[in-house]
């Protein structure tokens, strides 16, 4: 299957800001066309209740990165916890969501937090057309 991307929303409320289209490019770029996505969008208690089965974290994450296979992985997003930090940061929500979906995203392509991350996500960022 191409261009697979399939979205949950759990919470209550309007959570998308970002165009399905740009959702696969985004991801066709950074983890090609043949890899399945699925994207969940949980509340404060969901998120906090699988980073504390899935890692022994306590707190609520923004973003959870799970690869199931070499083609498949599932992005958990906490839209509340994105719209605060977007908030710190003086971003708007989608440029945000775009920041953490790339982020996530670069986990799943197996990246680790650090100097090469940072740099590949402000090129994608930029090259997207979304500003922090």
């Amino acid at each position: 299957m191409e261009d697979s991307v399939s979205i949950q929303n759990t919470t209550r409320g309007k959570v998308l800001t970002l165009p399905l289209v740009k959702i696969l490019q985004i991801k066709n770029k950074i983890l090609g066309k043949k890899y399945t996505l699925s994207l969940a969008f949980v509340g404060t208690c969901t998120a906090r209740k699988i980073n504390l089965q899935t890692r022994n974290k306590t707190y609520t994450p923004n973003t959870l990165s799970f690869q199931y296979t070499t083609n498949s992985g599932e992005i958990i997003l906490c839209p509340v916890i994105i719209k605060k930090q977007a908030l710190q940061n003086k971003a708007k929500y989608a440029d945000y969501l775009a920041f953490i979906l790339i982020h996530s995203l670069l986990h799943l392509k197996g990246l680790d937090h650090g100097i090469k991350m940072e740099l590949l996500e402000q090129k994608l960022v930029k090259e997207f057309g979304y500003k922090l």
